[in-house]
């Protein structure tokens, strides 16, 4: 099972991926893909503002934010959200 999630990881490392949602249950996942060395696209119906310093702390991660304010993700990039 672990070589499994290695090699998952190894295979998005350097690719953009969307993460649908930057609440509770998605900030650890944002900030694994970041750590595996993914390109995160962070995509929430907030504001930029409404996220206060979780968004500061995001974009200091790595990580981008993209769609703020609406209620969908858009692009090329590999896409995951919670369900």
């Amino acid at each position: 099972m672990l070589n499994k999630a290695r090699a998952f990881f190894e295979s998005v490392a350097g690719k953009r991926v969307a993460i649908c949602g930057i609440g509770n249950n998605n900030l650890p996942v944002i900030y694994l893909f970041l750590k595996q060395g993914a390109q995160v696209v962070a995509c929430d119906k907030r504001t930029e503002d409404d996220l206060g310093d979780i968004a500061v702390q995001l974009r200091e991660a790595g990580g981008a934010l993209y769609a703020i304010g609406q209620r969908h993700c858009a692009g090329d990039e590999t896409v995951f959200t919670a369900v």
